[in-house]
């Protein structure tokens, strides 16, 4: 039994936020369920919530929850599901709940605020 398919959704989050992931199997899991590792490379960024994961008998492919926490900068995580001999791995991008910029303010993707110049420019 071996791996053929790996995936996250989505691949860039806001921290704090939970991702979706999916193993598979490149057959049906037997009798002996098929089952795999997760593992992480950024551990403060995101963590897979359980540490391995089990294909059901008769199923392919089975899910698996990926949480994020706060980060002060974009951080990138790589995800990897290990099973038999085979692993694949996703690179996580967790970004900041807030920025702020010379220009903007920005939780997540919204500006909520912007600078506006009081003088007039000569």
């Amino acid at each position: 039994m071996r791996l053929s398919g790996f995936t996250l959704t989505p691949t860039s989050i806001t921290g704090g936020n939970p991702v979706l992931g999916k193993a598979t199997l490149e057959c049906k899991a037997g009798a002996r369920a098929g089952g795999g590792a997760t593992g992480q490379h950024e551990p403060a960024a995101a963590n897979p919530v359980a540490t391995s994961i089990v294909v059901p008998q008769g199923l392919q492919s089975a899910t698996f929850e990926v949480a994020t926490g706060a980060v002060l900068a974009k951080s990138y995580a790589t995800i990897a599901g290990i099973v038999t001999d085979v692993t694949k791995s996703k690179v996580l991008t967790v970004t900041p709940a807030a920025s702020v910029s010379p220009t903007a303010l920005k939780f997540g993707s919204v500006t909520v605020a912007r600078r506006v110049d009081r003088c007039p420019r000569r």
